[in-house]
């Protein structure tokens, strides 16, 4: 026979048995959280803005401003927040900046046009470990780079498609004028304006115009080769030097690698001294940014080979927030003009002259005179 449990042994298994059970449902409420918490930071994410920070070598180069522009421009949409770091085109700099932005985990995707120079391989093994998306513009990695990365891509026009209109522009328009050698010496005087030495875009544009030179059995010369290296302010420089030299009525035809210094040279020609008597030569550049066009439109400028700005941030906002990749590309593909199979986006560039410009005259953000 048990004994009796005396009455205050009772109450104490009673409140053993209530601080069991409280336990218990605090046990089994921190099981609920920890299972719902992968939801609930999905939902906390999903209402949290992407940070994307583009990495240029420059604001110095109007393309690439606009090009940031329209990014920033359409960001928003995408449910990006954008940061912009400049690295002064120094490498060094360039590579500590980004390895600083990883650390303190700033950012969910990177926009990066390498600086002049740039071991693009250590970019590209930087970002690798962490796994977010890294997106080239205006520079087009080759095809043993940018395979050194899952998760690496480019959004532009392809540089050999680019300098090939660029060459085309310029033999069309010797062929249609045999007038072009102003100065009767039997061949065409080029004065070149290049970008920087060993640049991929630079080289492009050399060997594609020397060679539809030669294809089209015209006979040539570059008489002048100066390294505006993309600048404006180097460009005009030279250009002005080869005006007060009395050097630059030896040329027959310009070709600017890009806009910025296309626009350099016209700017050059047209406040000098000496301007009522020098040669009216046709002038080419590459980018078709707003001012480029507004000089074709009105005679300055020949050509110029448009890049279309508003597809590339596009293509550049999709891939960065995520809503695209190599497992559903149909939005991206709906914005390239060729079947995208190696990460690369490419939009082709289209030449402009006078009898085109108008309509693309409206599309671009203004940027304010010089």
């Amino acid at each position: 026979m048990k004994k009796p449990v005396p009455a205050e042994s009772s109450g104490a298994l009673e409140k053993a048995r209530q601080a069991l059970g409280a336990l218990g449902a605090a046990l089994m409420w921190a099981l609920m959280c920890l299972a719902l918490s992968p939801a609930i930071s999905r939902a906390a994410d999903a209402g949290k803005p992407r940070t994307m920070e583009i990495h240029t070598p420059s604001s110095r180069v109007t393309f690439i401003n606009l090009l940031c522009s329209h990014i920033d421009l359409d960001a928003a949409d995408y449910g990006i927040k954008l940061k912009n770091l400049e690295s002064d085109n120094n490498p060094v700099t360039q590579l500590e900046l980004l390895s600083t932005s990883l650390r303190r985990k700033a950012a969910d995707s990177y926009v990066v046009r390498p600086t002049d120079g740039q071991d693009v391989r250590k970019l590209i093994d930087l970002i690798k470990p962490h796994g977010m998306p890294l997106i080239f513009i205006a520079y087009m990695p080759p095809e043993e780079i940018i395979n050194r990365y899952e998760n690496a891509w480019f959004a532009g026009a392809s540089n050999v498609d680019t300098a090939k209109l660029l060459a085309k522009a310029v033999t069309d328009y010797i062929s249609a004028h045999p007038d072009v050698d102003q100065n009767l010496n039997g061949q065409v005087d080029i004065l070149l304006i290049r970008g920087p030495v060993d640049h991929q875009d630079d080289t492009a544009r050399y060997r594609e115009l020397k060679a539809a030179l030669e294809a089209a059995h015209i006979k040539s010369r570059f008489v002048h080769e100066v390294r505006g290296e993309w600048y404006y302010e180097r460009a005009f420089l030279y250009v002005n030097k080869l005006v007060e030299k009395g050097q630059f009525p030896d040329c027959d035809l310009v070709v600017a690698f890009n806009d910025d210094m296309a626009l350099a040279c016209i700017d050059a020609l047209e406040q000098s001294e000496k301007y009522d008597s020098l040669p009216d030569v046709p002038i080419f550049s590459v980018d078709g940014t707003p001012e480029a066009l507004l000089a074709v439109r009105r005679g300055a400028l020949e050509a110029t080979i448009r890049q279309n700005l508003e597809r590339i941030a596009k293509a550049v906002l999709l891939i960065g927030s995520g809503q695209a990749d190599m497992t559903d590309k149909s939005r991206l593909q709906a914005l390239s003009d060729h079947r995208i199979e190696d990460r690369r986006v490419l939009i082709d560039p289209v030449i402009i002259t006078h009898k085109n410009v108008a309509p693309y005259l409206k599309q671009d953000i203004p940027v304010p005179a010089r």
